[in-house]
């Protein structure tokens, strides 16, 4: 699959029109990776617009995976530092992998643990 705009990808995988007991939730996902994480994100550097602008629109849509039976994005995005993420949801909780240029330094309040090593396949 070839990366595509988060925007472009929700229309075209829009599960609005079934009768999925999830469909709402593939809709909150997005939005909050459209619209509350850039917030996030921006709020660690400066929160002028320029910034927030470039941060969602470097959101793209890597690959996909199901759960409850519903497509979803797996996420890409690009901070203004060169840090990418990419970042999966399915429905019980992230998946986030960091490739930064340099040390991160964050009090993440348990929330991550930094001693947890992905395997590489």
């Amino acid at each position: 699959m070839q990366p595509t705009a988060l925007k472009d990808w929700a229309k075209t995988n829009d599960p609005s029109g079934t009768d999925l007991v999830f469909k709402n939730h593939f809709w909150n996902q997005i939005r909050f990776i459209r619209d509350t994480l850039p917030g996030i994100v921006y709020g660690m550097y400066d929160r002028n617009s320029e910034i927030a602008t470039q941060v969602q629109s470097s959101l793209l849509v890597l690959s996909t995976h199901t759960s409850k039976s519903v497509r979803l994005p797996v996420f890409h995005m690009t901070l203004p530092d060169g840090t990418e993420c990419v970042l999966r949801h399915n429905f019980h909780d992230w998946r986030i992998s960091v490739k930064s240029p340099h040390e991160i330094t964050c009090n993440f309040n348990k929330l991550l643990d930094p001693n947890e090593k992905m395997l590489r396949v």
